[in-house]
């Protein structure tokens, strides 16, 4: 187990004739729960990880590649110990998801719909025929089932929601003025979807969409806590907010840097699915770990550093988290 250094922060207090008058302060930063261990896993590729989907603690799947080049999936059945290159793109995949053993899905830049029916031995194509935002990066997929689910995507000004019907070969595009980064369902018909600075919801099954109050974040990721109807969405500026009223209002849990502080650039967010208070969060060079359903974190570092983890998955007994360079760790408790 690893534990972290002593931390030093410079706040600036007032200003004195132009000048800002700032006090040292110096403080040990809450180390990480003592059941906590991780190792790194060797790693599939040299490209980055944008997606890890794990099954169970055996089988698993992580993507990723490089922007306008390349794609790639890759399989293990062993927990990581090895993986099997399984679809390789010309562009890269920003996210996956597995509805069962069998039937997952995966999306990317230029409005690439991935689908696979054997258990991500093999990928097909989905053809979404949208001519006018065809250049698109698609960056999160949630499916409810095999026909009916969703894709959001955009850059900064423009972005969108596809409503996929018949296994993703019907879409039916919604536009908006924000980029979107991250969807998540929290009911059948209740949708939240998170982007530059707008938080979007649905009642309907996806039929329509209304905008939400949101802190003007640039929201990457969010999640449901077990059990219950709250999300929580991390920024890629460092802070951390939830809504416990299916994601109308947000409440900010973590602040982001500030000028003079480090500011943590946050990536994937999951649950341990058994405890609704372990909430775990990717970072630089680090996990983010809160024991009180975000309320405070503590640091787990992680290696390969430096390495910025962007997204994880979460089994009954671990994490696996994805970031630069290939990277991946399980993280066990």
């Amino acid at each position: 187990m690893r534990f972290l250094q002593r931390w030093q922060l410079l706040v600036p207090v007032f200003c004195l004739h132009g000048l800002y008058v700032l006090l040292f302060f110096s403080g040990c930063k809450k180390p990480p729960p003592d059941y906590l261990a991780w190792e790194t896993l060797p790693q599939p590729t040299t490209q980055n990880l944008t997606s890890v989907w794990f099954l169970n603690k055996d089988t698993g799947f992580v993507a990723g590649g490089n922007t306008y080049t390349l794609g790639e999936i890759y399989k293990t059945t062993n927990g990581g110990k090895n993986w099997q290159l399984a679809h390789t793109t010309s562009k890269i995949i920003f996210d996956l998801q597995f509805l069962n053993d069998s039937i997952g899905y995966a999306v990317g830049y230029d409005n690439m719909l991935l689908r696979s029916s054997n258990g991500g031995n093999t990928w097909q194509a989905v053809n979404i025929n949208n001519p006018s935002i065809e250049w698109l990066p698609l960056r999160s997929i949630y499916m409810l089932h095999d026909s009916l689910g969703f894709a959001v995507g955009g850059h900064y000004t423009k972005g969108i929601i596809y409503r996929l019907t018949q296994q993703g070969n019907k879409a039916t595009a919604t536009t908006f003025e924000q980029g979107l980064l991250s969807i998540h369902f929290i009911s059948p018909t209740e949708g939240v979807a998170l982007g530059y600075g707008a938080a979007f919801t649905t009642a309907n099954a996806g039929l329509s969409w209304q905008p939400a109050t949101a802190t003007n974040d640039y929201f990457v990721d969010l999640t449901t806590q077990p059990n219950t109807t709250n999300l929580f969405a991390c920024s890629y500026f460092g802070s951390v907010a939830t809504s416990t009223d299916k994601g109308q209002t947000w409440q900010t849990l973590r602040c982001g840097g500030g000028y003079l502080t480090h500011r943590d650039h946050l990536g994937g967010i999951v649950f341990n699915p058994l405890n609704a208070q372990q909430l775990y969060i990717g970072s630089e060079n680090k996990l983010l770990v809160s024991t009180n359903a975000g309320r405070s974190f503590s640091k787990l570092p992680l290696e390969p550093s430096p390495n910025n983890w962007q997204a994880l998955s979460a089994t009954a007994n671990c994490v696996y988290a994805v970031g630069s360079n290939g990277g991946v760790v399980r993280i066990s408790w």
